[in-house]
């Protein structure tokens, strides 16, 4: 793998794991810097699928990619449009509208999110057989078995964090690609 698609990887999962376990506490900043984060790691994934050339690597991340981006914005409208439900009508209607959304918006969301995961595992499990780091295939996983199980207390996001980490500690792991270069003149060859 190429030094700078390992450094993209492995230091844009740190900047998405740290940035994203502080956003609470830094505010919209903290977002948008984990968020920049998963962008740079998406980055390393294209690079790398060019670089094996492995196609299936790049298509299921922006499959994996779609899915995420659906989740968050049928999650936002259908949490919006609960709370304005809440604020137009009082009593008993406002409640159940309020109720209703937010645990229709919450399992669709959840779904979306386990399939948006299941095509990050496809893609990190093409990048483990191409690199030769298995790292990426297990991080993957556990990214995948975080999703469904984020449900029960959260636990699920304690797996996939250290599913993150994996991946984070298999993009500085891998195997650096040097470059085929002719001899320096004057070198000994």
């Amino acid at each position: 793998m190429d030094r700078n698609t390992k450094l993209l990887g492995g230091w844009g999962y740190v900047g998405a794991i740290v940035f994203g376990i502080l956003g609470g506490f830094m505010g919209p900043v903290g977002g948008i810097l984990a968020l920049a984060g998963a962008i740079v790691v998406l980055v390393a994934y294209f690079r790398a699928a060019n670089e094996f050339n492995r196609p299936a690597i790049r298509s299921n991340a922006v499959i994996a990619l779609v899915l995420a981006i659906a989740a968050a914005v049928i999650f936002a409208v259908l949490v919006g449009a609960s709370v304005a439900t809440l604020l137009l009508h009082h009593g008993e209607d406002g409640a159940a509208g309020f109720t209703g959304g937010m645990i229709a918006g919450g399992l669709i969301a959840w779904v979306l999110g386990i399939a948006a995961s299941w095509f990050w595992y496809k893609a990190s499990a093409s990048l483990a057989d191409a690199s030769g780091q298995n790292l990426f295939k297990t991080g993957g996983l556990l990214m995948f078995i975080g999703s469904i199980t984020v449900i029960v207390f959260g636990v699920g996001g304690i797996v996939s964090l250290v599913g993150e980490i994996m991946q984070t500690i298999g993009f500085f792991g891998a195997d650096e690609k040097t470059a085929d270069r002719p001899p320096a003149p004057g070198a000994a060859t």
